[in-house]
């Protein structure tokens, strides 16, 4: 976090990321349907972000309102459809880093499409436990490969 106070009136952006494990497995129903109710819910509550899913895998994104982030942190880690929650990082930021997505999306059925980095960036999101820096990196890497694409 920054360690600076932002300047009166200047709001800042909070933001997290987690990783968890489906409890269960997602076909694409499950994804559409998730999607579609985090897109509505993420809007009405202007929050944004990114949710990666890969191999039962989830790593997501949120940014908005510190409140508010942290109050849909908690539910997500709550829901009995993730195992093995943590939270990566909590950050601070002048701006948003996917102001248009209420909800960016991308799933194991794009891997064809992704470069051998993205497979391994999410892989390396694994090293938490033994480097916590490393697996920051490794989202930061991710994000940017989908940061300036349209949302999906």
């Amino acid at each position: 976090m920054s360690d600076t106070a932002p300047a009166a009136g200047h709001r800042v952006v909070y933001s997290t990321v987690y990783t968890s494990a489906a409890t269960a497995p997602f076909d694409g129903d499950d994804l559409t349907r998730l999607l579609t109710q985090s897109r509505s819910a993420n809007e009405a509550r202007d929050v944004t972000g990114v949710l990666l899913y890969r191999q039962g895998r989830f790593v997501q994104y949120l940014e908005g309102d510190e409140a508010t982030v942290r109050e849909l942190v908690d539910r997500i880690g709550a829901d009995p459809r993730h195992g093995g929650f943590r939270v990566l990082v909590d950050d601070e930021h002048e701006s948003r880093y996917f102001p248009q997505w209420t909800m960016g999306f991308v799933s194991e059925e794009a891997d064809a499409l992704m470069p051998i980095g993205f497979r391994t960036a999410f892989n390396d999101i694994d090293v938490l436990d033994e480097d916590p820096a490393a697996a920051v990196r490794a989202f930061r890497q991710l994000s940017l490969m989908f940061r300036d694409r349209p949302g999906k």
